[in-house]
């Protein structure tokens, strides 16, 4: 079950069992630098993953899922995309409301049109959670995300070969689909 304001979240187990490890922008997110070495009891905690469908320019289709994030394109010209279940991306806190169990996926977008000064001023930004409104950036939240690139981009994850030639992505957030476990002090 997603996680609710004012809810606990999560159970304490005897042993970590499964799931995925936790790492670089989740470990971010759950304020955890333990992957497996703690002795003693866990707190197993239920995660949204992000389902990636990608077609490449050949017509074939790609399917990944991931846990925090993934990008599309370059962040410094062309089309740039970034769906996420987590708030951290790249290390960088982009959506602020985020959360890894909150059962919607968020976006931003980024249009042809904008400018590389313009691109570089908005990342800046986005170190201090500065708002940058501008006409090519596009932002949006929900279950699910369908973009179709005029040229095509190589999509990364935070974990796992790039996806190079992509044309097409559908992603949609599958709720409570893994877990992980943080140690319990």
């Amino acid at each position: 079950m997603t996680i609710e304001k004012s809810r606990d979240w999560g159970e304490s187990v005897g042993a970590r069992e499964g799931g995925i490890v936790v790492s670089g922008d989740l470990a971010r997110e759950l304020g955890s630098s333990h992957g497996t070495g703690h002795e003693g009891r866990w707190l197993r905690l239920p995660l949204d993953l992000v389902a990636i469908e990608a077609i490449d320019e050949h017509g074939r289709r790609h399917l990944r899922s991931v846990a925090t994030w993934v990008t599309a394109g370059s962040r410094l010209r062309g089309d740039y995309l970034i769906v996420s279940s987590t708030s951290f991306v790249g290390g960088r806190r982009i959506f602020s409301r985020a959360h890894p169990n909150d059962g919607r996926l968020d976006w931003l977008a980024i249009e042809p049109g904008m400018s590389l000064r313009q691109r570089l001023a908005f990342r800046r930004r986005t170190r201090s959670e500065t708002h940058l409104p501008h006409p090519c950036v596009r932002i949006g939240t929900g279950s699910g995300v369908s973009r179709s690139f005029t040229h095509p981009v190589k999509l990364r994850f935070e974990a796992g070969e790039p996806i190079s030639g992509v044309v097409e992505l559908n992603a949609t957030i599958r709720a409570d689909a893994t877990h992980t476990h943080i140690p319990i002090a």
